[in-house]
């Protein structure tokens, strides 16, 4: 949680996971983010979009 000028700002994340050959396969992520305790945002990132983290097919994050 990080305090702005607009009041204070929280994001949370949740996995998005199915299973795959026995193992659980990360898909991506779910992005919340809420002002003031109100949902202002939701967002959607790709696992295997991102760059600085490969695609794995087990929890590891």
């Amino acid at each position: 949680m990080v305090q702005t000028s607009e009041g204070p700002l929280e994001v949370l994340r949740y996995k998005d996971e199915i299973a795959e050959n026995g193992t659980f396969v990360t898909k991506g992520y779910y992005l919340l983010h809420f002002l003031n305790d109100k949902l202002v945002e939701l967002n959607y990132e790709d696992a295997r979009m991102r760059p600085d983290r490969p695609w794995r097919r087990d929890n590891r994050p």
